[in-house]
């Protein structure tokens, strides 16, 4: 088995921090940096205390606007100035090394989800198939109101499958899509929050579901795709603008989409369904090196999974057995070892979609097989323990789909029996009340994803 020096009181020791009163002037954002550094999870490897801060605020909503230097303090930040040698890294205004480039998170860098992610500046973009081809919608500003109507991209191919759209360090979106004639192709923004480039194809798969992705500490991008003959096929490349390397076979004996993570000591990993019904996974044995065989995690699987990352680093892997039932099982520690398998209550249609909160505790959407509402639970404290289901209402025909705001509030959004996009908002972070369903826009959305 795969071995880590993995840190066992982090979680405890964040939540110590988070409510201490060194940290009182500090906001949400700056809070939970603050908090991980001084629980010394900062992997030198990944880019540094610096980068570290800096992405750890991008992903918590806050902006890179809060970053400590050196020679700052929680009380008193050296504070970032949106200048690119500090979105490498550098957050002392010129005063120290650049990083390359990586902003040193212990899980995946960059924003990575399947149909729904946070522009560079924070407001949200939807991405959806229509039986036309790709529309998205977006907020009109941060944590704002939805642009209504949509729009559709030109020349976009029809797909029967979710899209995935990335975020590059340098803060612009990427969206890839598997098309109806089983085709690969990709379109980005041609800069940060604005303006769409035009689709290219990443020839030499033909695919048949939807594609995953992730982005790793140093920005590389890692596309998978399940091909024809039900092997997975790797892509990468180093930035938006940067051309995909040839496909490489990761072999395989799959059937469902595929989903790829990177591990806190940076190694890939991906787990697919097979076509045994079974849960396998592959890993690299080193960043960037060779793969291990499928292994099997047993079971019997519908659809594809979801991996999330821990408070403290480990991958956590959710996945629908073909009654309905949601199961989950996650890394013992960083980078290694497994626990068995553990059910959720009741029973679930579509894939789920998982999100850590502000206070670092994972929550799970999925939708309810009897009326069709959407349901969450989240860990009652960060790395463990779970909440009751409760219900959000509505009827979906899509799985859930959800995203931070800007202002700390989740944004839940997903297919309604209208065939119409539809979204829910937390009314305050962190709140258990939300302001109820409403129509964004749209009445020929497909119910695949």
């Amino acid at each position: 088995m795969r071995s880590t020096s993995g840190k066992t009181a982090i979680a405890v020791t964040v939540c110590f921090l988070l409510n201490s009163t060194a940290f009182a002037d500090c906001s949400v954002g700056k809070k939970i940096a603050c908090a991980f550094v001084e629980a010394g999870c900062v992997p030198a490897a990944l880019g540094g205390r610096d980068a570290y801060l800096q992405c750890i605020s991008k992903v918590t909503g806050h902006g890179c606007d809060e970053c400590i230097g050196i020679g700052g303090s929680p009380g008193s930040p050296i504070c970032w100035d949106g200048s690119s040698s500090q979105l490498a890294g550098d957050c002392g205004g010129g005063s120290q090394p650049s990083v390359s480039g990586t902003f040193g998170l212990t899980v995946p860098v960059g924003y990575v989800a399947p149909t729904l992610a946070a522009n560079e500046d924070g407001h949200l973009e939807f991405f959806g198939q229509t039986a036309s081809g790709i529309s998205h919608y977006w907020q009109q500003s941060p944590s704002g109101a939805w642009q209504a109507p949509g729009s559709e991209f030109p020349g976009s191919p029809t797909s029967p499958f979710a899209p995935m759209v990335v975020r590059h360090i340098d803060g612009r979106l990427q969206l890839f899509v598997v098309a109806a004639d089983q085709s690969v192709h990709r379109i980005n923004q041609i800069a940060p929050n604005v303006n769409w480039g035009t689709w290219n194809a990443i020839p030499g798969v033909a695919a048949i579901a939807a594609p995953g992705a992730t982005i790793d500490s140093n920005g590389q991008t890692s596309l998978v795709v399940l091909a024809a003959n039900h092997e997975v096929y790797l892509t990468t490349n180093s930035s938006a603008d940067a051309a995909m390397s040839p496909w490489q076979s990761l072999g395989g004996s799959l059937s469902g989409a595929p989903a790829i993570a990177v591990n806190a000591d940076g190694r890939r990993e991906v787990f697919a369904v097979g076509t045994d019904g079974t849960l396998l996974h592959t890993w690299e044995f080193s960043p960037g090196g060779a793969w291990s065989s499928w292994a099997s995690f047993g079971g019997s699987f519908a659809g594809a999974p979801t991996v999330a990352s821990n408070a403290d680093g480990r991958l956590e892997v959710f996945v629908t057995t073909r009654a309905g039932v949601l199961r989950h099982l996650w890394q013992v520690t960083p980078s290694a070892g497994w626990s068995g398998w553990s059910d959720f209550p009741g029973s679930h249609k579509f894939a789920v979609s998982v999100l850590p909160n502000l206070n670092l505790t994972l929550t799970v959407y999925a939708v309810g097989v009897g009326d069709g509402a959407v349901y969450y639970t989240m860990q009652s404290v960060s790395t463990g323990g779970w909440t009751d289901w409760k219900s959000l209402g509505g009827t979906a025909l899509s799985a859930p789909r959800v995203a931070l705001n800007t202002d700390g509030t989740l944004e839940i959004l997903a297919v309604g029996l209208d065939h119409g996009i539809w979204h829910n908002r937390q009314k305050t972070t962190d709140s258990i009340d939300w302001l109820g369903w409403q129509k964004i826009g749209g009445n020929s959305f497909n119910d695949s994803f």
